[in-house]
């Protein structure tokens, strides 16, 4: 939910509960009572845009990528990642995989 909410503002969740986020989820993306049903998911995704993919990654560019902190994403790495003409990262991914059904 917080790459989700983070193309619409700066958001810095410290819960990954959605009742904890519900007030924000609705004052976001207009979704009343988040329990992520598939109803409500499709109702939020028709909300992000090519027009708010930039503030995505401006507003999780301030969030740490430790998996320890919170809140924290890696979700900018992927982006840069895929975003990038070197495609080397996919075969380091691909032979980590390979190596991991061994």
């Amino acid at each position: 939910m917080q790459v989700v909410l983070s193309h619409f503002e700066a958001v810095k969740l410290q819960s990954n509960q959605k009742r904890k986020n519900r007030s924000l989820i609705k004052r976001l993306t207009g979704v009343e009572d988040y329990r992520a049903q598939e109803q409500q998911r499709d109702a939020i995704m028709k909300k992000i845009t090519v027009d708010n993919y930039g503030a995505l990654k401006k507003n999780i560019a301030s969030l740490s990528n430790d998996d320890k902190k919170i809140p924290s994403t890696n979700f900018l790495t992927l982006l840069n990642y895929l975003e990038s003409d070197d495609t080397e990262w996919i075969k380091v991914i691909g032979k980590a995989i390979s190596n991991a059904g061994e």
